[in-house]
């Protein structure tokens, strides 16, 4: 039961919509109106500016964190942490309070990767921060980042520093952010993916 417990409250704590609400309050528009149309920070860089992408970036950073410090104080155990960091990652994509209609889970994702792994999350920083600093690419930035925290997850679990856990966890949530990200890598090998100072225009 308290396995279900926090998996249901990662759940409805990924599930609320930072960048919904921050659009609502910053200028009175409904961010997936806009460019991705997703509520990611990537997107509420695009189109509300600088100031409201960090805000969403506090918010989807702290709940991904908040989630994952309920589930260490109530279970504390690798299976329970994995487990809610996935439902975590899917309540932001689809969340129950804004009609299933969310993120990409990279930051919440992200966030809560920093707990269970960090020696990987360092890794997967250090290369996909310098992707994007280069390319101005957020997508590719991502993407590899991700690649490379998987690979780094594997050598450390086989190495039996981390739970077979945290593999698991590492393996479906990069899954589901390359699968959330399958427009951004079509504009990728078309050489069309839109560069960091690129304003979004209104989805049509």
């Amino acid at each position: 039961m308290l396995y279900l417990f926090v998996v249901v409250v990662s759940y409805l704590l990924g599930a609320f919509p930072s960048g919904l609400v921050v659009g609502k309050a910053w200028r009175g528009i409904d961010l997936r109106d806009f460019g991705s149309g997703k509520t990611g920070a990537t997107n509420a860089l695009r189109t509300l500016g600088p100031g409201a992408a960090c805000l969403v970036v506090v918010l989807d950073v702290g709940k991904g964190l908040l989630a994952i410090l309920i589930t260490h104080l109530v279970v504390g155990q690798p299976a329970a942490m994995a487990l809610a960091g996935l439902a975590a990652a899917v309540g932001h994509n689809w969340p129950v309070y804004a009609g299933f209609r969310g993120g990409r889970g990279v930051l919440v994702s992200y966030s809560i990767f920093c707990v269970l792994c960090w020696p990987a999350a360092v890794i997967a920083t250090c290369v996909g921060a310098g992707l994007i600093a280069v390319s101005r690419m957020v997508s590719l930035g991502v993407l590899v980042g991700t690649g490379v925290a998987l690979v780094a997850a594997v050598s450390l679990v086989s190495m039996g520093r981390y739970s077979p856990w945290i593999l698991l966890y590492t393996i479906l949530g990069s899954l589901l952010i390359t699968v959330r990200h399958s427009d951004n890598i079509r504009r990728l090998l078309a050489g069309t993916e839109r560069k960091i100072g690129q304003p979004a225009q209104p989805v049509v």
